[in-house]
């Protein structure tokens, strides 16, 4: 009598190569999505450091013509919009609509002021722990030079 022998061929992944394969997708996903996430407050913290540095041009040439900073104090479109708007095309807007740029001018200097979200630029303090920028105190800003 002859025996019929069946060959078992698997086609396709077992249910633990699967899983494996999900949860694997799962971490590199989530690892893009915290590195994703810390990139783009990075740039929105740029952003903020480029347009206080553009104010700050418009507020040497104001001194250069009147020979003082203005002398105001709050929201920066609100602060500085009869005395330095001439030298600016639009006043800057923070990235994040709910925030806003502070300004606090004393003559002789001034303080612009913004609510940083990332981790980078320590370097830039605000100087007026009493500025709120929005949805919280005002964290990173910029001086004369």
């Amino acid at each position: 009598m002859k025996e019929i022998i069946l060959k078992s061929s698997s086609f396709g992944f077992s249910l633990i190569e699967l899983l494996a394969v999900v949860a694997i997708i799962a971490i590199l996903t989530t690892i893009g999505g915290v590195i994703y996430t810390s990139i783009q407050k990075d740039v929105r913290d740029q952003q903020r450091i480029r347009d206080l540095r553009t104010v700050e041009q418009a507020l040497e040439y104001f001194r250069n013509k009147n020979g003082y900073y203005p002398d105001a104090s709050g929201e920066l479109s609100a602060a500085l919009s009869s005395s330095v708007s001439s030298y600016l095309e639009s006043f800057p807007k923070d990235p994040v609509a709910s925030r806003n740029y502070q300004y606090k001018g004393l003559g002789s200097s001034f303080t612009l002021c913004a609510l940083k979200e990332g981790s980078k630029f320590t370097d830039l303090p605000c100087g007026d722990a009493t500025l709120v920028c929005g949805q919280g105190n005002c964290n990173m800003g910029i001086s004369p030079r």
